[in-house]
């Protein structure tokens, strides 16, 4: 059960809220509505999603999600490389993604973490701590 009370579990109980109910939104809209276009049934997705939130809060955790894909992605892109150029034994080592301006993840901040983990109960929790260790 969520504590509005407490700051950090409000928003971890509110991240949790929006990414099962985007979801829930976006398989439902993709059933029923065929003839609208991806963009339409996105947009409004989006303004179903954010329902009474304030804009300014709402994009907090939109933002938060798409920073974690970003960095995510670009681990994963140097990741490669660095398996590509024979540097397999670089791949856990922080200073070969810094030096090269790419954030060195944990495993429990990169987006396969949070996609694996996705229909657990605490994945609000999941997505927190993710922000919090890249920091």
């Amino acid at each position: 059960m969520c504590n509005f009370e407490d700051k950090f579990i409000s928003l971890a109980c509110r991240i949790e809220f929006y990414v099962h109910y985007s979801l829930f939104i976006i398989f439902i809209l993709a059933k029923t509505v065929k003839e609208k276009s991806t963009e339409e049934t996105l947009w409004e997705s989006a303004n179903k999603l954010r329902g009474s939130v304030e804009p300014a809060e709402y994009k907090h955790v939109v933002l938060g999600l798409i920073f974690l894909k970003f960095a995510s992605d670009k681990f994963e892109d140097h990741r490669k490389k660095l398996i590509a150029d024979g540097k397999e034994k670089y791949i856990e080592m922080p200073d070969f993604y810094n030096m090269n301006n790419v954030f060195f993840l944990e495993e429990i901040s990169r987006w396969s973490y949070i996609i694996k983990n996705a229909k657990q109960n605490d994945i609000a929790l999941k997505i927190d701590t993710a922000l919090h260790t890249i920091e």
